[in-house]
């Protein structure tokens, strides 16, 4: 989102964790993942049932 004017990150990122976002050593906790891809399924439910 850095380059869309209004554009808002989405999920990914906990508060106190340093993921090395972007670089070639980039890094998630599989529990993280799996709690952001559940975020992310529910969130893109409720779009398309609007």
């Amino acid at each position: 989102m850095h380059d869309i004017a209004g554009g808002v990150a989405f999920g990914m990122e906990y508060p106190g964790w340093d993921y090395h976002m972007h670089g070639d050593d980039e890094f998630l906790p599989l529990e993280q993942l799996e709690e952001n891809t559940c975020m992310m399924a529910a969130a893109i439910l409720r779009i398309c049932e609007a």
